[in-house]
């Protein structure tokens, strides 16, 4: 499938599927949706790690730019620290979700309907470039990457999430799936966002330094297991299952700079 086609496919899929929508039972764009996809991401990361990872505080003042901005949940967070906020998601439906969140909470950002892969900014426009669990989704990944090293400004920073081959997901949980149910684990990666998701990529550390020429200081957190889509996973105490998510867990990031 060329790329053109199957990057329509992607935008259809999610202009359907706004992310996490289906799994919150209240009105999209609604307060209490809003309230309750911020419940459903502190479930998956915790508080302290999400301030370790996303670093908010250090960019007041800076252009910051989400690339696939969902329902505007990580670029507010950078507007409520001072940033200078400017989101971009191929779907209307979830510049239209980003826009209610930033007027519900009164918080100030430019949003563009487009493609990652040809990002319509000027060269070296932002200090801060982030796009979580998106670029798994990308047809060409490398070129979306080339195009966000593009409007960074030098010394610029990006923060990616993908999905991560050297997990227990990917390197258990999926081949058993596989002998379960006779599929293939490329339509079970797929299926992780929906089931008709059309498009799903997995990456070791060594697969993103290779699509990232022109960044250095790559620095990698591993985090995420469910432990209940496991064998006895709901025994599992607290500890061995942050112990599993550092070192086996299925979203991967990464923070490199621009040289």
């Amino acid at each position: 499938m060329e790329d053109r086609e199957l990057t329509i496919k992607v935008k259809r899929f999610w202009e359907a599927h706004p992310v996490c929508a289906d799994m919150i039972p209240h009105p999209a764009g609604s307060k209490t949706f809003f309230d309750e996809y911020e419940k459903l991401r502190l479930a998956v990361i915790p508080y302290d790690t999400k301030l370790e990872i996303y670093q908010f505080t250090a960019y007041a003042g800076k252009k910051v730019l989400d690339i696939g901005c969902g329902n505007g949940w990580v670029l507010s967070h950078y507007a409520k620290n001072g940033a200078t906020c400017y989101g971009l998601d191929i779907t209307e439906k979830a510049i239209a979700l980003s826009k209610k969140r930033f007027e519900l909470t009164q918080f100030n950002a430019d949003f563009t309907v487009g493609d990652s892969q040809h990002l319509p900014f000027p060269d070296q426009t932002f200090d801060l470039a982030t796009s979580m669990g998106v670029l798994h989704h990308v047809p060409d990944t490398a070129k979306a990457i080339s195009e966000i090293r593009r409007v960074l400004k030098p010394n610029g920073r990006i923060l990616l999430m993908m999905y991560h081959r050297n997990s227990l997901r990917y390197r258990v949980l999926f081949p058993w799936r596989k002998f379960k149910r006779g599929t293939s684990i490329d339509h079970l990666i797929n299926e992780f966002d929906g089931i008709e998701n059309p498009l799903g990529k997995v990456f070791s550390r060594k697969e993103i330094i290779s699509i990232m020429p022109g960044f250095s200081n790559l620095s990698f957190i591993v985090d995420w297991i469910m432990p209940s889509q496991y064998p006895v996973g709901r025994y599992w105490p607290k500890s061995f299952i942050r112990y599993l998510s550092k070192r086996w867990g299925y979203f991967i990031y990464v923070w490199a700079e621009k040289v």
